[in-house]
């Protein structure tokens, strides 16, 4: 059984062999202990995960609230700023129109879509679920553009390649001047959360097992 170089250590530190369980109950209470401690982080890894979702979609959102409000002799200096900070941002980002259609992106968003979105119906290669029920593209524009922010965790990217890429998807209006004039859309790759996720839970069978 291959086992996560993390456990390998774990297990070498408190002498245990992986193929027996110890006759030591302190000892095996230990070991217990550490591997509940990384399900806490886990845990607290998805949490973060969303809260930096939520962060980036309303910073974005007061972002363009003060371009809205600036005279017109800012609004050239707010828009390079705005650009500045989006091209910063780790997780990906995308500004839509109206219709769904891709008017900008930063550097993340290439690098989890794997080309140019520029001018592409971004979200008819995103398999996005509401309350358990996948969304078509089209309903998904509609709603945010009615005011409305969606967020899917376990959401899933189609590049044109075929690959599928597993996401975490934030969506809200952006709003000008009492209007909606098109929609953001934060995304981050969580392919290295989900292989944590089945590490533990591969390994929580072998507890299991042996117990």
């Amino acid at each position: 059984m291959d086992l996560h170089p993390n456990l390998v250590r774990q297990l070498r530190r408190l002498r245990l062999d992986a193929d027996s369980p110890p006759a030591d109950v302190a000892q095996w209470q230990q070991f217990l202990g550490r591997i509940s401690q990384a399900y806490v982080d886990a845990r607290q890894d998805v949490y973060l995960l969303q809260r930096s979702l939520e962060v980036s979609s309303t910073e974005m959102q007061e972002l363009y609230a003060r371009i809205e409000a600036s005279a017109e002799s800012r609004v050239a200096a707010e828009r390079d700023h705005l650009s500045a900070i989006i091209n910063a941002f780790s997780d990906g980002f995308c500004q839509l129109d109206l219709d769904g259609l891709v008017v900008s992106s930063n550097p993340a968003a290439l690098e989890i879509l794997g080309d140019d979105p520029h001018g592409q119906l971004l979200l008819s290669s995103i398999e996005f679920h509401d309350q358990g029920e996948m969304l078509a593209a089209r309903e998904i524009t509609d709603r945010v553009c009615a005011g409305e922010t969606l967020r899917d965790d376990n959401a899933r990217l189609i590049r044109r390649n075929g690959v599928s890429v597993p996401i975490a998807l934030l969506l809200f209006p952006i709003i000008q001047g009492g209007e909606t004039t098109g929609f953001g859309v934060t995304l981050r790759d969580i392919s290295d959360r989900l292989a944590s996720e089945r590490r533990l839970l591969r390994l929580s069978k072998a507890i299991g097992a042996s117990a």
